[in-house]
């Protein structure tokens, strides 16, 4: 399968214009509502389109239609920026979600935590508003320092760093 064909089969990836870290909290809501196949939070970044797949391997992972599939670190990383090749494991997901978002150790914890939903289904309705349910009790918890926190910029030079500060990337 070449590039081209590859590319076709899939949506674009969602982005946001969210300009603080409560917006961007909003709009992965929204994201992992409209395709709850989008949302796992125990995987960091999958991207399917990475990888060379045949249709019928795509159905049976019942892959969403952009290809993407991550957790709420996952998700705002990718929905801010464009580049994240130097995202290499899900430490560096959570760490550089953590800067994007201006969020402590211990709150960053307690968004990303992959055990945090129990009992449902990952890429279902249910498992996405369970989703939900945790990132708005977040943003409500934490509501005065998220609508004041700008998110940093694509081209900030610290993102470099997180990115790229321990030699090969992350």
């Amino acid at each position: 399968m070449n590039d081209q064909t590859r590319e076709q089969r899939w949506t674009p990836t969602p982005r946001s214009q969210a300009e603080t870290a409560y917006e961007l909290l909003t709009d992965i809501m929204q994201v992992i509502l409209e395709e709850p196949k989008r949302y796992n939070q125990s995987t960091w970044l999958e991207d399917y389109r990475l990888e060379d797949r045949t249709e019928r391997e795509i159905l049976v992972l019942n892959t969403p239609s952009c290809g993407t599939v991550a957790c709420v670190a996952g998700w705002a990383i990718t929905l801010k920026y464009k580049d994240i090749s130097g995202v290499r494991s899900q430490w560096a997901t959570a760490e550089l979600a953590r800067f994007l978002l201006g969020l402590s150790y211990d709150q960053a914890t307690e968004l990303f935590d992959g055990d945090i939903i129990r009992g449902f289904v990952p890429g279902t309705l249910e498992y996405a508003q369970a989703g939900v349910r945790i990132i708005r009790a977040f943003r409500k918890k934490h509501e005065k320092q998220l609508r004041a926190y700008k998110i940093v910029k694509a081209t900030d030079k610290r993102i470099e760093h997180v990115l790229f500060g321990w030699g090969e990337g992350i």
